[in-house]
């Protein structure tokens, strides 16, 4: 599916300001939109992501919100946060074999910008100052989660 030029121009703003992406150039950013992102619809409701589950992409919310819970066994749920248009989630076990920390579900029609693990994977291992600041980002989150 090809991206419109709104939703390009969209991607180039929001990936600059994603902390791990800003010390890309504009060839890498251009190569990761031509190649690698991919657009996805999720109703409200649906679970983009399971707590405990492998990662298999990074995602950049365009439109919508999501919720983000952490599953606490018999206590039930934990809402930490609320995520909307720029925000991203799924970096963290991109870069690492982690499981996923949370949950992530549509809390309305949703419209996310995805980079699926292999393609990830493969632009950070070409990119070293990218690789950089994506660990650092990883490290920062962890440690966040850690103290909830």
């Amino acid at each position: 599916m090809e991206l419109s030029k709104e939703e390009i121009l969209w991607l180039y703003q929001n990936l600059r300001n994603v902390d791990f992406f800003s010390d890309a150039n504009m060839k890498e950013i251009d190569l990761l939109l031509k190649t690698q992102i991919q657009k996805r619809t999720y109703k409200p409701g649906h679970k983009i992501c399971k707590q405990g589950a492998v990662w298999d992409a990074f995602y950049m919310i365009y439109s919508g919100k999501v919720s983000v819970s952490l599953s606490k066994g018999l206590l039930g749920s934990r809402k930490v946060k609320e995520l909307g248009p720029g925000e991203f989630f799924g970096e963290m076990a991109l870069a690492s074999d982690d499981k996923r920390t949370a949950n992530v579900i549509a809390r309305e029609s949703t419209v996310c910008f995805v980079i699926f693990r292999d393609d990830f994977k493969r632009f950070v291992s070409q990119n070293r100052s990218f690789a950089e600041k994506l660990y650092s980002v990883i490290r920062e989150r962890k440690y966040e989660l850690d103290k909830i």
